[in-house]
């Protein structure tokens, strides 16, 4: 059985571009969960990021330096204290529902966004409630769904060596700092490749088939 992972704050906006979507989520929990590799090419240019998918960033350690020298056609090496850079991705089809903290500006959510907001109260339910839709979806999970705050830490220095798990979540949960201000929390199903036959699309169209008493609109 599926269950939900990671770290779910009390409550969650949820920002959408038409009334019939909000009232769609609300009233039927009938939503999109996106491919991570698609929003490299989305056409709306606030939303776009380039390095999605993808961990990157640099850590204090050891950098090899080639030398050529100047009387002769030989190199010789020095290791150097420096910035090593390091990039993971998971190989994994990895799809997102993207909301955001409360702590975001309100104006600023909708006006990048979308006007129709709804705040979910129970973060945790929704999770759990995605773990029972895919019981029974042809689409087969890697855990669970996971709950997780997005990092804006991409191509800064980290300080602290990190493990090849954290690198794969890494992957998923980090974006460039200029987009801080999003303050974005994600919801993260990862699948096997054996789930089904072909390509994987780059929506899955989620109906939970009940009214989210957890969620309101705003």
């Amino acid at each position: 059985m599926y269950k939900p992972f990671g770290q779910y704050p009390k409550t969650v906006y949820k920002s959408f571009t038409k009334p019939e979507y909000l009232e769609d989520f609300l009233d039927h929990g009938r939503f999109r969960i996106r491919c991570i590799d698609s929003f490299r090419s989305i056409e709306d240019s606030g939303r776009k990021a380039q390095s999605e998918g993808e961990a990157r960033y640099r850590c204090p350690g050891i950098v090899t330096k080639v030398h050529f020298s100047r009387c002769s056609d030989e190199t010789f090496e020095t290791n150097e204290p420096g910035d090593v850079e390091t990039s993971a991705q998971i190989g994994n089809p990895t799809y997102l529902f993207c909301t955001s903290r409360t702590s975001i500006d309100l104006n600023f959510m909708r006006s990048k966004f979308g006007d129709f907001v709804a705040l979910i109260s129970e973060p945790r339910r929704l999770a759990l409630d995605l773990c029972h839709y895919f019981q029974t979806s042809e689409y087969r999970l890697a855990g669970g769904i996971e709950g997780c705050c997005v990092q804006y830490t991409k191509d800064t220095v980290i300080q602290t060596e990190l493990s090849s798990i954290q690198n794969a979540q890494l992957s998923y949960s980090q974006k460039p700092k200029k987009y801080k201000e999003d303050k974005e929390f994600r919801y993260v199903a990862i699948l096997f490749h054996g789930s089904q036959d072909g390509e994987f699309p780059t929506y899955l169209e989620i109906d939970l088939n009940k009214k989210l008493t957890y969620a309101s609109r705003i």
